[in-house]
């Protein structure tokens, strides 16, 4: 189970703009003059597209850590930066200051006894900064996954690529045409399978797609934590994949 996935930069990238413009069940997120200057970064010379392209074409060379850290720099400033404005980034029904989800579990398990009972050997620390900061030194931020990706799914691994829709940070446009992109045995029946509802006891909760072993899921009204936003959609569509079953309404 892949959550809310940042999977190929330059497909994401591209949908900020798109989300901004129009996200599918909220509307226009950001102004016109704001979506311009956006585009601009997008595809102008040298722009963000530019840059993520010579970041791919640069591949594991010696080069390559400056090449793709100086693109995702300017694609954060310049295309993600606006996309958000002062929206949470992971959930565009809340402003910046959005206090849902609460972070109870945080100090939860830096409780001593819990620490104790789990045998953890460091105090636990919400994304710290540390790791965080040697992977995107390396500007593996901007690198595409798409091919690690593709070789999960021709394994035939059970996998569930799902995403909240009112999550802009790795939103679910982005998440589904990075997957329509992936280069595997399913590709053409997965581009040629539209999303279809699913509903729990009538509901609707999701829209979508099976192809054997892979699934993506579009999951309604949830943000970018989606068990969090949306607990019984997320346990049916989980439990499902938990039997190996495709998704379907219960």
């Amino acid at each position: 189970m892949i959550n809310n996935a940042w999977i190929d930069p330059l497909i994401h990238y591209i949908a900020y703009y798109n989300f901004s413009k129009y996200a599918p069940g909220y509307g226009q997120l950001r102004p016109d003059s704001v979506l311009e200057s956006m585009y601009q970064a997008l595809w102008g010379k040298g722009g963000c597209v530019d840059q993520e392209e010579a970041c791919y074409a640069a591949g594991n060379s010696s080069s390559s850590d400056s090449i793709c850290l100086n693109a995702d720099n300017y694609c954060i400033n310049y295309v993600y930066a606006p996309a958000i404005g002062n929206y949470d980034p992971y959930d565009l029904r809340q402003n910046s200051s959005a206090l849902f989800p609460p972070e109870y579990y945080v100090k939860y398990l830096q409780t001593p006894a819990v620490q104790k009972q789990i045998g953890a050997e460091t105090k636990y620390s919400e994304c710290p900064s540390k790791p965080y900061d040697l992977v995107i030194n390396t500007g593996d931020d901007a690198r595409t996954w798409l091919p690690q990706l593709a070789e999960l799914a021709n394994s035939g691994l059970k996998i569930l690529m799902w995403a909240g829709d009112t999550d802009i940070i790795c939103n679910w446009v982005g998440v589904y045409a990075a997957i329509l992109s992936m280069d595997w045995y399913g590709k053409e029946t997965l581009n040629s399978t539209p999303l279809t509802n699913i509903t729990l006891d009538g509901t609707p909760i999701a829209s979508v797609v099976n192809v054997d072993n892979f699934s993506f899921a579009r999951v309604y009204g949830a943000g970018h934590e989606v068990p969090a936003f949306q607990p019984a959609a997320a346990f049916e569509i989980f439990s499902q994949v938990i039997r190996g079953e495709q998704l379907h309404s219960a």
